[in-house]
C-alpha cells in the first residue's frame, strides 16, 4: 500500500444485496479495507446486521430481516422464470432507499462507493451525483457479454451451440434483461431527469472500472466485456466471525465424522429453505448407498431437528476452509463462493444448478475438469450416487483439482481487490 493511500484514508460505502454468498465477499473486502485504515460502511439487508457489526464495520440496513426471510423461503425462488421475477421485485424495491442513502451520506471527494452490479442505485448515484464508483463483480454472468453469453443450462454450453446462435442468444438475454430489470430502473432514472438507458448489463458497470472477484482461468475475458476491467481472483472470504454450531454434541459429532477413515460427503443446498426437507431425504439415502457419512450445511431458517439420521449431520454453518479439505466431495448449488472454496480445498464438486448464475458457474466447473453437474430433474438418489462415484475415484479429476488448487492459492484475491480499489480511488 502506497504512502499516499496510507495518509489519505477514504470513506468506503460498500453495497451488496442477496444471500450469504452475495454478501460474504463484500463483508470480507470491507474487513480488509478497514484494516488499511478506511472508514467502511456496508449497505445490505438488515438480516446481516449482527454479522456486519461483529466484523467491526458500520451497517446501513436495506430492508428488514423479515423481508429477507420471506425472500429466501419463497418456493418460487428456485423456479427459472418465477424466481427471476421474484428477484426483479426485490432488486427494484431497494433502488430508491439505497439511492437516497448514498445521496444523503455522500461526503464529496473523500467518499467512494464499492458496489455489486446488482445494486443499481450505486450506478445511478454515479450518474446523477457524480460520486466515484467502483464495480466489484463476484461472478462472470454479470459481465454482460453478448459475444460469449451466460450459460442458462449446462446442456447449452458453448461447446454445444454454434457461435452464431450464441450471439443471437446473448442478444435475446440482453433484451429480456432490459425489458424486466431495466424497466423499473429507467422509470426511476426518468424521475431524476435521466434519459433512457439501454443494455442494462453493460450500463451497470462503473465508468471508473470493474474488478472481477474471479480469475481469468475461470472466465476468460470476452471482447465485449466492460472497460476498464481487471481480474483480482477468487477471495477466500468466509468471514472470521461466522460461528459454527456451538452445541457441544453437534461439534463432537462433526469432529467424529471428519476423522472417519472413509471421507464424508458435504452437502450445501444454498440459502433457499423451501426445498430442504426433500433435499435432506435425498442426501441421507445417498450417504446410505455410498457407505459414507454426510454433513448437510443448512443456514436457512428451517427446523430439521425432527429428522435425525445416523448418516447425515445437519449444521447451520461450518468453517469451509477447515472442513472441505477433509471431505471426499462437495455437492452444492453452484454459488460462486462455494465453488471458490471447493477449488481452494482441491475437492471435486457435483453441482445442481437451478437459477441465476448457477448454470453458468456449473458449466465453467465442468470445463475445468474439477466437477460435474446434474439438472434439478435428475437430482435423485441413483443419479447423484452414479455421478459421485467417478468424481471421487478418478485420478484425473484429483489431478485437475490439485492443479487448480495450487493456481488459486498462489493468488490472494482480497488483497489484489483492495489494492485495485485504492488505486481507482
Amino acid at each position: 500500500m502506497s504512502a499516499a493511500i496510507q495518509n489519505h484514508p477514504r470513506r468506503m460505502l460498500i453495497a451488496s444485496v442477496g444471500s450469504y454468498g452475495d454478501v460474504f465477499p463484500f463483508l470480507a473486502l470491507g474487513e480488509r479495507l478497514k484494516a488499511r485504515g478506511h472508514d467502511v460502511t456496508l449497505l445490505t439487508s438488515g438480516y446481516f446486521t449482527k454479522l456486519v457489526e461483529d466484523a467491526g464495520l458500520k451497517m446501513a440496513p436495506v430492508g428488514t430481516p423479515e423481508q429477507y426471510q420471506a425472500y429466501i423461503t419463497d418456493p418460487n425462488l428456485l423456479h427459472p422464470l418465477r424466481g427471476f421475477m421474484l428477484t426483479r421485485r426485490m432488486l427494484s424495491s431497494i433502488v430508491k432507499p439505497i439511492y437516497e442513502y448514498l445521496r444523503d451520506e455522500w461526503q464529496n471527494a473523500n467518499t467512494l462507493i464499492v458496489s455489486s452490479p446488482y445494486c443499481m442505485a450505486s450506478r445511478i448515484a454515479e450518474e446523477t451525483l457524480n460520486i466515484p464508483l467502483v464495480t466489484v463483480c463476484p461472478a462472470p454472468i454479470a459481465m454482460g457479454s453478448v459475444v460469449d453469453p451466460p450459460v442458462v443450462s449446462p446442456l447449452l454450453s458453448p461447446s454445444h451451440v454454434p457461435r452464431m446462435f450464441r450471439k443471437l442468444f446473448g442478444q435475446s438475454v440482453n433484451w429480456m434483461t432490459d425489458r424486466t430489470l431495466g424497466s423499473p430502473i429507467n422509470k426511476f432514472r426518468k424521475q431524476l431527469g435521466q434519459s433512457k438507458m439501454h443494455s442494462l448489463m453493460h450500463w451497470w458497470h462503473a465508468r471508473r472500472g470493474t474488478i472481477s472477484l474471479f480469475p481469468e482461468w475461470f472466465a476468460p475475458a470476452s471482447i465485449d466485456w466492460p472497460s476498464p476491467h481487471t481480474y483480482a481472483g477468487f477471495p477466500l472470504c468466509t468471514p472470521r466471525n461466522v460461528v459454527t454450531d456451538r452445541n457441544p454434541v453437534t461439534a463432537a459429532k462433526l469432529d467424529e465424522i471428519l476423522s472417519s477413515p472413509k471421507r464424508p460427503l458435504l452437502f450445501y443446498p444454498g440459502s433457499n429453505a423451501s426445498h430442504l426437507r426433500q433435499y435432506f431425504e435425498i442426501c441421507e439415502k445417498v450417504c446410505q448407498q455410498m457407505g459414507r457419512s454426510g454433513i448437510l450445511v443448512a443456514p436457512a431458517a428451517i427446523d430439521l431437528g425432527d429428522q435425525l439420521s445416523s448418516h447425515l449431520l445437519v449444521v447451520p454453518f461450518v468453517s469451509m476452509n477447515q472442513t472441505l479439505p477433509q471431505v471426499a466431495a462437495a455437492i452444492h448449488h453452484g454459488g460462486i463462493g462455494t465453488i471458490a472454496a471447493c477449488i481452494s480445498a482441491g475437492v471435486p464438486q457435483l453441482i445442481r444448478p437451478m437459477v441465476s448464475d448457477q448454470p453458468d458457474n456449473a458449466a465453467r466447473v465442468a470445463r475445468l475438469g474439477v466437477g460435474s453437474w446434474l439438472s434439478n430433474a435428475r437430482f435423485r438418489v441413483a443419479d447423484v450416487t452414479r455421478a459421485l462415484e467417478p468424481l471421487i475415484g478418478d485420478p484425473l479429476v484429483a489431478s485437475r483439482c490439485q492443479f487448480y488448487r495450487e493456481r488459486m492459492q498462489a493468488t490472494d484475491g482480497l488483497t489484489i481487490a483492495a489494492d485495485l480499489i485504492e488505486s481507482l480511488a
